[in-house]
């Protein structure tokens, strides 16, 4: 259901061809391959300037992953495939999506699942965000997110960016994919509906990275159904509804649709200002570097969910973490690599553990 993030330590000359060699797809339990349908989205703003188009990073992400999904015996919709879809349904991020979307991928294409993957690009990180979407329900059935180190010369180098850019992509596929579902895959349990998390003195990256967390540790209790945030944005936004300022006549909306035992608003809060671009700069007579961006990990954040009841809009729990900061200092005092995505994993995992004291009875 959900695959821990890790920073993994990625050489540029690095050269690691992985899902070759597999041959034809196949399953060694015999059952038939699910079909998946796989999108992904580049995003970086103004954080960094990759030396490639955003195309070749798509086309790269997407090649990688689906390679890997195809040698551990999956089928997929591949992005020539997909891109014309992506195009014709105005789907232009990875909350972008109709509702009405994957009942015309399942009839035209036969699809199983959804895979929505957003690279999230820094100057020295890169981070793959991932959530699978079951093609006959729109509930969720996997998370996962990958945090990547990169070397300072990564997005600088005049030649090789393609390829280190490829090889990074194949080498984190094996453990972003873990535990994608087959077609025998079921959700059980009751519903509860994430409302989208509403951050104060972050960026949209640290809501989405909270986010993703939340719905992972959800997920792994196998306590309840949950449907994808693009599929509740898209309801209420097509009944005419602000999903951060959610009405009554927007709560019914979402009990016609999904019947929710109840609601979680989640909330991110941090207590310092943030550094929210890394700046390029040379030395004489050095090659040139990037300041590394790890603000979000070195500022305290608090991390708040919000139980409410779907038909009275009234608050019935509330569930917080503290996010300590890491430590950016290693060892003999250099900087080290500081993650992102581990302490809001942290993080959500204690909130969820409360609800989980429930018994899946909210």
């Amino acid at each position: 259901m959900k695959t821990r993030s890790t920073i993994l330590l990625i050489g540029v000359a690095l050269v690691i061809s992985l899902g070759a060699g597999f041959g034809e797809p196949a399953r060694a339990d015999g059952r038939e391959p699910s079909r998946t349908a796989l999108m992904v989205f580049v995003d970086y703003e103004d954080r960094v300037e990759p030396s490639l188009p955003v195309s070749d990073l798509r086309l790269g992400g997407a090649s990688g992953l689906g390679d890997w999904l195809e040698g551990q015996g999956h089928e997929v919709l591949t992005y020539p495939e997909i891109e014309p879809i992506m195009r014709a349904w105005q789907i232009r991020s990875a909350l972008d999506l109709p509702y009405n979307l994957l009942p015309a991928l399942g009839a035209e294409h036969s699809i199983d699942y959804l895979m929505i993957v957003r690279l999230v690009l820094y100057p020295d990180r890169v981070l793959l965000l991932g959530r699978g979407l079951a093609r006959n329900s729109g509930y969720l059935c996997w998370a996962s997110t990958v945090e990547i180190s990169l070397p300072s010369e990564f997005w600088i180098q005049e030649e090789g960016t393609a390829e280190a850019w490829n090889n990074l992509i194949a080498t984190a596929s094996a453990q972003f994919t873990a535990h994608w579902p087959d077609a025998a895959s079921e959700t059980p349990g009751s519903t509860l509906v994430l409302l989208p998390l509403r951050p104060v003195g972050l960026g949209s990256e640290s809501a989405d990275i909270a986010t993703h967390s939340i719905l992972g540790s959800l997920l792994e209790t196998k306590l309840w159904q949950i449907p994808d945030p693009a599929m509740v944005r898209s309801v209420l936004r097509d009944g005419g509804h602000d999903p951060r300022r959610l009405d009554e006549a927007g709560r019914a909306e979402l009990s016609i649709w999904f019947d929710p035992v109840a609601l979680l608003v989640p909330n991110l809060l941090s207590f310092e200002t943030l550094v929210t671009r890394a700046v390029p700069f040379v030395v004489e007579d050095a090659a040139p570097t990037k300041v590394a961006l790890a603000a979000e990990a070195k500022v305290p954040l608090y991390l708040q969910v919000l139980l409410l009841d779907c038909g009275t809009g009234r608050v019935r729990s509330a569930m917080a973490a503290y996010l300590k900061p890491d430590d950016p200092t290693g060892l003999f005092g250099f900087d080290k690599t500081v993650p992102l995505a581990r302490r809001f994993e942290f993080g959500a995992d204690q909130i969820v553990e409360k609800l989980k004291r429930t018994g899946g009875k909210i």
